[in-house]
């Protein structure tokens, strides 16, 4: 197994994660490093504007629109014709 990192910088963060084999171990290691610029108290405060915004969302319904949307092509192509056409 190869050395695996993604990495993501964010307002005030970084972020790693690092995935690898310890072979002599016998073993997999995955490490999850984050450096705050300059504190933690400072990405606290650029992101929670964001995430109360993203609270006030119902994920639940944004999902089910995004799955509608994606469907309703397929969904009309596959449409049944109704009784009503089928007696013409």
């Amino acid at each position: 197994m190869e050395d695996t990192k993604i990495t993501a910088k964010l307002p005030h963060l970084d972020i790693e994660i690092r995935r690898r084999e310890l072979v002599d171990e016998h073993a997999e290691e995955l490490t999850i490093r984050m450096q705050a610029t300059p504190n933690f108290d400072a990405v606290g405060a650029s992101i929670l504007p964001v995430m109360s915004a993203l609270a006030s969302v119902n994920p639940t319904l944004v999902w089910m629109n995004v799955i509608q949307q994606t469907w309703q092509p397929w969904l009309q192509l596959m449409a049944l014709p109704s009784a009503a056409e089928s007696q013409d």
